[in-house]
């Protein structure tokens, strides 16, 4: 597990699984797959982002005529604050009246889905309208990229959705990070961090994290020292699933002329034992300020 080298390697086939599983028929075919699953997943990734959504985990899985993904995403608040023009209360004359007004709530609210736009429309009693929004349109766009051969398969599964009974725990957590309540970041990043140290597979999520709060924030050591502080206060918790991590950033932290490199150390990290389950992302950020690589190691129980 050193710096330079991605430690899922060495780990793929012994307790790793492979993300992307395809099966060629000839030689040559292998690089076009390849490109196949690095194009599919960068616009997943791009239009999950542009949403202000961030990608957890992501798997790919080809057969003759299947394309199977699974996706799964934390959804930011910043996603929540764009639903602005939906009325509360609809009064209609007529079914047709009815129709036109949902389509046009549709068109000019795509985060909106059938279900919540039922509820907001005072009993509506029109329930066949498809998912329309970011997932339908992820659909359109794989379409046209293999050219309708394929039949897509698509799961979707938000982490941040039923996992209610980690309030409790998020009390305690409030009261001893009481100096950083006054930030934008303090709801939001308590919340990632309790699925993060729930949920495995999450260095993805902890990376893009972290990137998507230094385009915003010119503080990022203070930011660094809350995300250090929230996740020993977890990993001490027993709602844990992690042994340790390691967060590694280089760049101009706070704006200083020279680049510095910050690394996080929590819990215990084996360097050298394959056995152990250890999830690796890296991620690069750009702001004013120049470039940030951002790398993360969770070690997992």
């Amino acid at each position: 597990m050193s710096k330079k080298t991605n430690p899922v390697i060495y780990r793929l086939g012994i307790n790793k699984i492979w993300k992307t599983e395809f099966f060629e028929k000839k030689n040559h075919e292998l690089p076009l797959y390849i490109f196949k699953d690095l194009e599919i997943k960068s616009y997943i990734e791009r239009i999950l982002q542009n949403n202000e959504i961030l990608l957890h985990d992501y798997r790919q899985h080809y057969n003759n005529s299947t394309l199977n993904l699974y996706i799964s995403y934390f959804v930011t608040p910043e996603f929540v604050l764009t639903r602005k023009d939906v009325p509360k209360k609809v009064i209609f004359r007529n079914a047709n009246e009815q129709q036109k007004t949902i389509k046009k709530i549709i068109q000019t609210n795509p985060y909106y889905f059938s279900n919540s736009i039922n509820k907001k429309l005072n009993n509506s009693s029109i329930s066949n309208l498809k998912t329309e929004g970011v997932f339908d349109q992820i659909f359109k766009v794989l379409n046209l990229f293999i050219n309708d051969r394929l039949i897509i398969n698509i799961n979707f599964y938000c982490i941040n959705k039923n996992l209610y009974f980690l309030k409790p725990t998020k009390k305690k957590t409030f009261l001893s990070l009481q100096k950083f309540k006054n930030t934008f970041f303090f709801k939001e990043g308590i919340e990632l961090l309790f699925y993060i140290v729930y949920n495995k597979h999450s260095a993805n999520l902890l990376a893009k994290f972290i990137a998507f709060q230094f385009k915003k924030v010119k503080r990022h050591k203070f930011l660094l020292s809350f995300i250090k502080q929230a996740l020993i206060l977890l990993l001490n918790s027993n709602l844990t699933r992690l042994k340790g991590m390691k967060i590694t950033i280089k760049g101009r932290l706070n704006g200083v002329p020279r680049a510095k490199s910050k690394i996080i150390l929590i819990g215990d990290i084996p360097v050298q034992s394959i056995s152990i389950k250890i999830d690796y992302a890296q991620t690069v950020v750009h702001n004013s300020n120049g470039s940030y690589g951002i790398k993360v190691w969770l070690v997992e129980k």
